[in-house]
């Protein structure tokens, strides 16, 4: 397998022919669930050798994804990504070396108590990011083999209308 780095663009804007010219990639973003991780979730070591060879052609390489910058910080460690991760769906980019937060996006207050009473008639398990930390309403056994291997550890609470309160709330 190759791995292709040019784009083709069809359509010169000097003599308005289409034309095909090859443009050299700057960055490469990856989701992490099923794209860079596996299915045991580990990178492959497919992966890793196509981050390294990106790398060595000047092309930067990070992380996009749904998850909390918490459930992120050990691939990232693991690849040495050095430039910023988008976390909780483009709710929080974060500097990996430093783990300044580079932008964050609040869920509303008011929007959040909401979700808040309608998850809780429907007696569901979740959870809410407040950028760096997983907060939930009650353990959840499915998640707890993941969450041991990642040290992964969500804030169990009672009441989540405090946690909406005392956290913000990205995700």
């Amino acid at each position: 397998m190759s791995i292709v780095f040019y784009v083709k663009i069809w359509y010169n804007k000097e003599n308005h022919n289409k034309k095909e010219v090859a443009m050299k990639y700057q960055l490469v973003v990856s989701d992490m669930d099923g794209t860079l991780l596996n299915e045991k979730r580990q990178v492959s070591e497919f992966n890793k050798k196509v981050i390294a060879e990106l790398e060595k052609k000047g092309i930067i390489f990070t992380i996009a994804t749904g998850r909390a910058y918490s459930s992120v910080k050990k691939t990232a460690q693991e690849l040495g990504i050095k430039h910023p991760i988008i976390c909780s769906n483009g709710a929080v980019v974060v500097n990996p070396l430093t783990e300044e937060v580079y932008y964050k996006k609040l869920i509303e207050k008011n929007v959040a108590h909401n979700v808040v009473d309608l998850l809780n008639e429907l007696n569901l398990y979740y959870e809410i990011q407040t950028g760096n930390e997983i907060v939930a309403n009650r353990a959840s056994l499915p998640f707890a083999e993941y969450r041991l291997e990642n040290k992964i550890f969500p804030i169990i609470v009672e009441d989540m209308h405090k946690a909406v309160d005392q956290y913000d709330v990205t995700k």
